[in-house]
């Protein structure tokens, strides 16, 4: 069972942990060598490794769809006909798995659920979204984080460089007068020049659909 096959699900909200953990086949048992002593030990190291990660993906997928289920059934069947009319049904579920798989953070997952969301329903085009998710995935997420509670300007310079970096905010260079300036974060401010930070288009857009804000 892929992601598609749990998006249509009509009641996603019973999507529970042993329903995901069909998702993740051949992750926990391997016969291959565990009686020899020395990669015995190593197949239980290695083994245990794929048992975290197996259950991480599995809490990433949780929170992906946490966010995706109060999309009407109606809607959600007409998505994935859309989609399966223009042949990219099972090509978009798989880069979303792929995606998922790779978030470092389970809070990165219910970020995307919620873009994933905001997709279904037509409130953006596939190619934002997709962008969205690698901004996503780029960002450090307590630096992102920090955009629910908070306009960018009053956010730390490191925080607002590392959403610069990650492609959520603008940075444009300022005239000093020539003194070098230490913040209370330890960041240093060239002597030469400071900079103003302004959220970009995509930062806007997220800001607003992650955290239902559109003063910033």
């Amino acid at each position: 069972m892929g992601l598609l096959e749990i998006f249509k699900i009509k009641e996603l909200r019973d999507v529970t942990e042993p329903l995901l953990e069909a998702v993740v086949d051949g992750v926990t048992e391997s016969e291959i060598a565990k009686d020899i002593p020395v990669i015995g030990t190593l197949y239980k190291a290695y083994d245990a490794a794929k048992k975290i990660s197996a259950k991480f993906y599995i809490i990433k997928v949780q929170k992906f769809f946490a966010e995706t289920a109060d999309i009407p059934q109606e809607a959600r069947e007409t998505f994935v006909a859309s989609l399966d009319e223009e042949g990219k049904e099972i090509a978009l579920f798989e880069a979303i798995q792929l995606i998922i798989d790779r978030l470092n953070d389970e809070r990165k997952a219910s970020l995307i659920g919620k873009l994933f969301r905001a997709y279904v329903l037509g409130e953006i085009y596939q190619h934002d979204f997709m962008r969205y998710c690698f901004i996503v995935e780029a960002v450090y997420v307590d630096d992102f984080m920090c955009l629910k509670y908070h306009e960018l300007y009053r956010l730390l310079p490191r925080t607002k460089e590392s959403l610069y970096r990650a492609g959520v905010a603008d940075r444009t260079s300022n005239e000093t007068d020539g003194r070098v300036y230490m913040y209370s974060d330890a960041t240093k401010i060239n002597s030469n020049h400071s900079y103003s930070y302004q959220l970009t288009r995509e930062g806007k857009e997220m800001v607003l659909i992650c955290f239902n804000r559109d003063e910033l």
